[in-house]
């Protein structure tokens, strides 16, 4: 496995590095981790941005910055790569982004798959557990997306086109200077979006709810699951979320 800070992808030479200031404050395991969440739109719609601005609104909620750690297929193909971010990069909490996700080579989506699930990943020396943290996956094509992967995602949200107005107030910041938003308040659009991530984020750290779940509840969560004990775990996260 190569040394944390020399991940380097020879083919475009680009090095590979946390964005973390230099006072951070990481997660511990008193703070609430995000699911796993995919975004997917066309190019340009502001996934990456999203997925920045949803990492600061963590600390907004908790008083945390979560290591952020963004990532490209074309990086996570060269040997040891995936190795040295689950075992060496990863700290409890870490927002891991990975553009284009379904360009992912299939022997890293399989090595992401415990990880994602049952927090263990299998090297070379052994089954060796990571640390709880959240995958975002950006992807202008989630058709392409292998089915097992797919449906590790707990949340999944379409970017939709962005507004005239919203497109207005993004040239007007672009002529004054103003930098990348950094909040669900400075990001323009998608705001049905930015409601369901809010509200997510504000359930995280509320303890689960004392609900019954009627049986008419139960039936429909049995139906939507189509047969998947994951998708049905999913569906009933969503619902105690909105209880919450």
């Amino acid at each position: 496995i190569p040394p944390k800070d020399s991940l380097v992808d020879n083919t475009t030479a680009v090095k590979v590095e946390s964005l973390d200031p230099p006072d951070q404050v990481y997660a511990t395991p008193n703070h609430p981790v995000l699911p796993h969440l995919l975004l997917w739109g066309p190019a340009g719609s502001g996934k990456t941005a999203l997925a920045r601005v949803t990492a600061n609104e963590l600390e907004k909620a908790y008083g945390y910055q979560p290591r952020f750690l963004s990532f490209t297929p074309l990086v996570l193909r060269e040997d040891g790569t995936i190795e040295a971010i689950l075992l060496k990069m990863l700290d409890y909490g870490t927002v891991l982004f990975v553009d284009e996700i379904h360009s992912l080579p299939l022997m890293v989506e399989e090595a992401l798959y415990s990880c994602m699930q049952e927090g263990e990943f299998s090297s070379q020396y052994g089954i060796i557990k990571v640390p709880p943290f959240t995958l975002i996956g950006a992807t202008t094509r989630a058709g392409q997306l292998q089915k097992p992967l797919r449906d590790r995602f707990t949340l999944e949200l379409e970017l939709t086109p962005t507004t005239q107005e919203d497109l207005i107030q993004i040239i007007q910041d672009q002529e004054k200077g103003v930098p990348a938003p950094t909040s669900f308040l400075e990001y323009h659009g998608q705001e049905k979006i930015k409601l369901l991530l809010k509200l997510h984020i504000a359930a995280l750290s509320q303890p689960v709810p004392d609900v019954e779940l009627g049986e008419d509840i139960k039936e429909f969560i049995a139906d939507r699951a189509l047969g998947n004990p994951r998708i049905m775990k999913q569906i009933y996260h969503h619902i105690i979320a909105y209880y919450k």
